[in-house]
């Protein structure tokens, strides 16, 4: 009698790590991003995750096997995105992300667009730029991203860009130039002459 027993009660905290295998394609009269994110949930479930997104990039598509809804909310240049399990998830999600935003006139300096999932304490991942005709792209500054010979990952076309991500805060700036068309002609002219003429 008169024993006592004081027990601490603490939250276990989940832990998101991030695997990104996304291509950026840069068109004269429309940006596209495709990525899968592969969020490995460790520790503690969960029955949602929240994404940040850039704000002026339409939502084409965002989903995976687990996910039941998403919902999202603008506050200024960031768009976040509330991201729904049908039940609690331990464990890997694959969710696949498709961005797109239609340019009436390509600016000489862009932001590549950065897909972040909150709270996570580790991405890494691969991010491509192919090269698209007409269009000529160079970095302009980069944090957090290591560049790599876009050929090991299949991509042959001259002028692509492949990057390693290394941080979740990573950036990329591009300049950009679009490529003016060159018109060589081949031709043959044939003249008949008759008589008198």
């Amino acid at each position: 009698p008169g024993e006592r027993v004081e027990v601490e009660v603490g939250e276990v905290k989940t832990e998101l790590r991030v695997v990104e295998n996304a291509r950026f394609v840069v068109a004269d009269d429309r940006l596209v991003y495709n990525g899968e994110l592969e969020v490995e949930i460790a520790k503690a479930g969960v029955f949602a995750v929240a994404l940040r997104l850039p704000a002026r990039f339409d939502i084409d598509a965002l989903g995976a096997a687990e996910v039941s809804h998403w919902d999202d909310a603008v506050e200024g240049d960031v768009r976040t995105v509330q991201v729904h399990f049908k039940q609690k998830v331990l464990g890997t999600v694959k969710l696949k992300v498709a961005l797109s935003r239609a340019e009436a006139e390509l600016s000489k300096d862009l932001a590549v667009p950065r897909v972040e999932v909150t709270g996570a304490v580790k991405h890494t991942g691969q991010l491509v730029l192919p090269a698209e005709r007409g269009v000529r792209l160079a970095v302009g500054g980069r944090t957090g991203l290591s560049e790599f010979n876009p050929v090991e990952v299949g991509e042959r076309g001259q002028g692509a860009l492949a990057f390693r991500i290394l941080r979740p805060d990573w950036s990329l700036a591009l300049r950009t130039e679009i490529v003016e068309p060159r018109v060589t002609v081949d031709f043959l002219h044939v003249a008949h002459v008759s008589d008198g003429l």
